[in-house]
This record gives C-alpha cells, sequence and structure tokens, in this order.
C-alpha cells in the first residue's frame, strides 16, 4: 500500500463481518453496527505536533485492530481498495 498518513493521522481497512447468523439466516446490521466498524490499522502518521514543536507518537500502530465511528473518517478508494482515514483521537478502543 503507498498511502502514507501525515502527523496524526491512520488508514484502517475495515474488517467485514457476517450478515449470518450461525445457524446460516441473513441479518440487516443495525445502524449501531453501521456506525462503529472493527479495522486493521494498515499505517501511521509521525504523530501529534505541540505548540512548542515537539512531536508526539501515535499509539496506535500499524497492525492494531480498533474500533472506530465510520463517520468520522474518510472513505477513500485506492488501487481498487477501500479504505478508511481517520485521526487517532477519533478511535474508540484497540482490541487486544
Amino acid at each position: 500500500m503507498s498511502l502514507r498518513p501525515l502527523r496524526d493521522f491512520i488508514v484502517v481497512s475495515v474488517i467485514k463481518s457476517d450478515e449470518k447468523t450461525a445457524s446460516g439466516l441473513l441479518y440487516k446490521p443495525s445502524i449501531v453496527e453501521e456506525k462503529i466498524v472493527t479495522g486493521t490499522v494498515l499505517s501511521t502518521g509521525t504523530g501529534y505536533l505541540t505548540d512548542g514543536g515537539a512531536v508526539v507518537p501515535l499509539d496506535v500502530q500499524a497492525g492494531d485492530t480498533v474500533l472506530f465511528n465510520k463517520q468520522m473518517s474518510v472513505e477513500v478508494k485506492h488501487q481498487g481498495e477501500t479504505f478508511f482515514l481517520l485521526r487517532e483521537e477519533h478511535v474508540l478502543s484497540v482490541i487486544q
């Protein structure tokens, strides 16, 4: 991938969830499931820039699995794939 985010931005690829139950029934995702999504961090910027000019590194790293609000991100299509660009502050949680 050749997307390199700047400063406190990160690039995330959404992990597709099954829209079937274990028994094979189809279901429509709820509004919450459409807004809050799980993804894998593909790349990160260098970090936050303080008023004094120092760079503070980000807490998330490439390879982390995160929960984020899809509405707080920008959808980017690059080389036939869809990615989401968002600020680290819009990450709700890192899944460990």
